[in-house]
């Protein structure tokens, strides 16, 4: 799975080799409706969930033990220093800058002064984690200082909603919205039109950053995260929020529409699970520490709704 890869490029650490640990064993199981190879893990899965899982897909659930021949499935292991630019919100951020898109936003380093109400951001956490707010994360972020390190520094806005542009080639691309939560943790995949006007400008900055992480070296599918938030009265687009140069939760939600081929579909990450509702399927193991449903419906609405009925205590 190689999930981990991203925690190890700014881990400090010089060799990388995939293992079968917790972070992957959260999500391997997924690559099941995906591909038809193998899976290699060292977990032992329980007779009744792979009775479930193939019952749901009507495939046979394969995994190996054997890692002689493991393929990085996640995201592509290329030299470290590349993949460090290529992975960090750094490199998204000065792209955001340099197209005059964000114009708050910077990099700051050394003894800066951190403002109060104002967020900052690691250059390599995944989904939220490494998004500290200040005065609250105060001591987290002093240490961060102390330490030298460089944060990306932006006000903390009044977000609308959080969407996505999963890149799937150099001339297909499709936009979803994001289900994040207030400490800007990634919860989950709709994969509807998001709910707000884009236009010609926004498509245009997804066509530059594709050209630009092109240039990188990106291979495909990754994803360009934006979002809407509100200034005043009016309503603006952070169209480059951050970009992940590798498979995403939205692309495997985009796969699973794709599998159960479901008209409208969500993808939910939970911390236990819920109710059991018509048009859901729970995908993982009940001992996971992450607790994944897939939703499907015949209508937009009908999938919110259905969000609301296995979100309900």
């Amino acid at each position: 799975m190689n999930a981990d890869y991203e925690s190890f490029l700014f881990s400090g650490k010089t060799h990388y080799k995939g293992t079968s640990n917790k972070i992957n064993q959260e999500f391997e199981y997924l690559i099941h409706f995906i591909e038809d190879e193998a899976i290699y893990t060292t977990k032992s899965y329980s007779s009744q969930f792979i009775q479930h899982l193939e019952s749901i897909s009507s495939k046979k659930f394969k995994t190996t033990s054997d890692n002689s021949n493991v393929q990085n499935w996640w995201c592509s292991v290329n030299e470290l220093s590349k993949d460090r630019i290529l992975h960090s919100k750094i490199t998204s951020t000065n792209l955001a800058i340099e197209l005059d898109l964000e114009k708050e936003a910077k990099l700051v380093c050394d003894d800066f002064i951190p403002v109060d109400g104002h967020l900052y951001k690691m250059p390599g956490e995944l989904s939220g984690r490494g998004h500290l707010i200040y005065p609250k994360d105060r001591t987290r972020i002093e240490k961060l200082i102390r330490e030298n390190q460089t944060l990306i520094e932006e006000p903390i806005r009044d977000r609308v909603i959080d969407f996505s542009t999963l890149v799937l080639s150099s001339d297909k691309y499709l936009v979803y919205e994001n289900i994040v939560d207030q400490k800007f943790q990634y919860k989950g995949t709709r994969l509807i039109e998001p709910r707000i006007e884009l236009g010609a400008k926004y498509f245009d900055v997804i066509e530059k950053t594709i050209q630009h992480y092109g240039k990188l070296g990106a291979s495909y599918p990754y994803s360009i995260d934006s979002y809407a938030y509100r200034r005043g009265e009016s309503v603006e687009v952070a169209a480059i929020c951050e970009v992940n140069p590798r498979k995403t939760m939205g692309y495997i939600a985009y796969r699973l529409k794709e599998f159960f081929n479901s008209e409208y579909a969500s993808m939910l990450i939970l911390p236990k699970r819920t109710r059991n509702v018509e048009g859901a399927k729970w995908l993982s193991p009940q001992e996971n520490r992450f607790q994944i449903v897939y939703l499907s419906a015949k209508t937009s609405d009908e999938l919110l709704h259905l969000e609301a009925e296995v979100l309900k205590p």
